[in-house]
């Protein structure tokens, strides 16, 4: 009587492949060298089964074979496409230029996955919403189902971001609360107002961000930059943190910006002194500073449901950006 082969030792996967998520719904549309395939099977028999067996793809090993090779398909394409990500980040220019977006938008799944899924009744709240990126997203994500509620500085702007938000989305459930993120009991005052009127928050978006040209420090000395960018998102973070946790699984997102790349992240020099400011470099320690919040964030409130995000937007024509870098 024939007996079952020994187990086999699983093989490691191909160079490339052991880390990071495989997303098996992917539309993996790039030629494949079929050699390739020949060097997957050792790790393909041992997880799928050997064509030629008695496994279970026995019946129909074509069939089967095809199957594995669909599969190998999509593990390739997906770890081809993180390699070339992980290449554009590393070259930081084309990561974010328009070569970057069109890479991405052929290789990585998010891009190719298809509409996004609604989200009807997620509470969604956007600093820096009256225009540019944070403008964008609330219009983006009201049309898909979320009541949005964005922090604007000052109320004539506001009115008008909510006026083109809900014509723009088609949305009822867009409100507004007032506060400038330069200003710390403006911040309080309002994560105090969105508490006591909300029981929940799913989604906090730190989209607000500014250039100071010029040094400028608010009563306490602390440079204005460094207060607007830093300082104030992690107050309301905090703030709004129970409303966060009630919302369980829900997410922090930061849009932090490419100019990270330029800058070391030194505590100690975060704040830079009026004899040497610089606006755009204290905007670029800023914006590495956020990075490294959200991730000790994600650290500290790991396992409780709340999620933490940085991103970066690439080059987008905004006001912001053409106010503080005239001429870009």
């Amino acid at each position: 009587m024939m007996g079952h082969p020994a187990p086999r030792a699983v093989p490691p996967a191909p160079a490339g492949l052991q880390d990071g998520p495989i997303y098996l719904d992917y539309n993996a549309t790039m030629p494949v060298d079929p050699r390739v395939f020949e060097a997957m099977l050792p790790y393909l028999t041992t997880h799928f089964g050997n064509p030629s067996s008695s496994h279970h793809y026995a019946e129909q090993p074509r069939r089967a074979l095809a199957t594995a090779r669909e599969q190998v398909a999509r593990l390739i394409v997906t770890g081809f496409g993180q390699a070339v990500d992980a290449a554009l980040e590393a070259c930081v220019v084309p990561g974010f230029s328009r070569i970057g977006l069109a890479v991405r938008s052929r290789l990585l799944p998010e891009f190719t996955a298809g509409d996004p899924p609604a989200i009807d009744g997620k509470i969604v709240t956007i600093t820096g919403a009256t225009s540019g990126i944070g403008y964008a997203a609330a219009v983006a994500l009201a049309r898909r189902g979320a009541a949005v509620h964005f922090l604007a500085r000052g109320r004539d702007r506001a009115e008008r971001a909510r006026r083109g938000i809900a014509a723009e989305s088609g949305s009822t459930r867009i409100s507004y609360g007032l506060a400038d993120m330069e200003d710390l009991d403006a911040v309080r005052d309002f994560a105090r107002q969105f508490n006591a009127t909300h029981d929940r928050l799913d989604v906090l978006i730190h989209n607000a961000g500014a250039i100071h040209p010029q040094f400028r420090t608010d009563e306490a000395g602390t440079e204005l930059t460094v207060l607007g960018q830093v300082t104030a998102p992690f107050l309301l973070t905090r703030m709004l943190m129970p409303a966060l946790l009630a919302a369980a699984p829900s997410r922090v997102i930061t849009v932090s910006s490419g100019g990270m790349y330029t800058q070391r992240l030194d505590p100690a020099a975060l704040q830079m002194p009026e004899t040497r400011y610089q606006g755009v470099t204290a905007y670029a320690k800023a914006k590495r500073a956020q990075a490294a919040l959200s991730r000790e964030w994600a650290r500290r409130m790991a396992g409780t449901g709340v999620a933490f995000h940085a991103m970066h937007p690439g080059w987008v024509n905004t006001p912001g950006v053409a106010a503080g870098l005239p001429g870009s």
